[in-house]
């Protein structure tokens, strides 16, 4: 259908078809869930029952820290030490995110007119601790996902 209304002349260019205004709707409600969910989560493991289920420390990710105070915040890797990202973490890091960017890869069809971006299920977050030190933390969304579904309570 899109395909068909450029060839009618009826969208005149890639960069004003809608396809291309979706792209900050999703990535503005893609930070609002994640964002959401992070909160929740974090106020819920601080239940004293909760703190008693090893959840918190499944792994969802990545966590990246490096010494240098100058190093630039989300822009790519910071060559630091890694160690495994917790759930718990995970909640933290995503409240405390400067930048969050997707995961994105050219998905490109030879027979489409519009550009094809295929969005993973990796988000890469980037903040400083206190001290000023950046950190990148690299968290799998399905993991992410079916690890918060353990935590939280089933309620109805």
């Amino acid at each position: 259908m899109i395909q068909s209304d450029i060839r009618a002349r009826k969208v005149r260019s890639v960069e004003t078809h809608f396809m291309s205004m979706l792209e900050g709707v999703f990535y503005g409600e893609m930070s609002r869930i994640i964002l959401y969910t992070a909160i929740q989560c974090r106020v819920f493991a601080n239940n004293e029952y909760q703190r008693s289920i090893p959840l918190s420390d499944q792994i969802c990710g990545e966590l990246e820290n490096t010494k240098k105070k100058d190093a630039a915040v989300g822009l790519g890797p910071l060559d630091g030490e890694t160690s495994p990202l917790t759930l718990r973490e995970a909640f933290n890091k995503i409240i405390h995110a400067e930048a969050i960017n997707l995961d994105l890869e050219d998905a490109a069809d030879e027979g489409l007119w519009l550009p094809q971006i295929k969005v993973n299920p990796v988000l890469y977050l980037y903040g400083r601790i206190q001290s000023g030190n950046p950190w990148r933390a690299i968290l799998r969304i399905i993991d992410y996902v079916r690890w918060i579904t353990f935590a939280l309570p089933r309620v109805g």
